[in-house]
């Protein structure tokens, strides 16, 4: 297990291109508090890139959301450790 302190960002790809960051955080604030949510939007179209980012208070939290396997509607999500305690994650 990672140490707990210090911040954590998943990459969370293969979202559905109506996925809101609303939806995206109520399904990752059950693994945990988060500090930041975003679906990345394409500036000129407006629409979702079909990725995004929830970033946890601690590594624990991070971790619980990695290990959950999650069907939405059909659509696999896929979590990618991104960031911890300010260093990209080269696991």
């Amino acid at each position: 297990m990672r140490g707990s302190q210090g911040l954590c960002k998943l990459f969370i790809g293969g979202l559905n291109v109506q996925t809101s960051e609303s939806g995206l955080r109520g399904h990752f604030e059950a693994f945990g508090t988060l500090t930041d949510c975003v679906v990345v939007v394409n500036p000129q179209t407006k629409r979702s890139r079909c990725f995004g980012f929830v970033t946890y208070s601690n590594v624990e939290e991070a971790d619980a959301a990695m290990a959950a396997s999650d069907m939405r509607k059909g659509e696999a999500w896929e979590a990618r450790l991104w960031l911890r305690n300010g260093h990209f994650d080269n696991e």
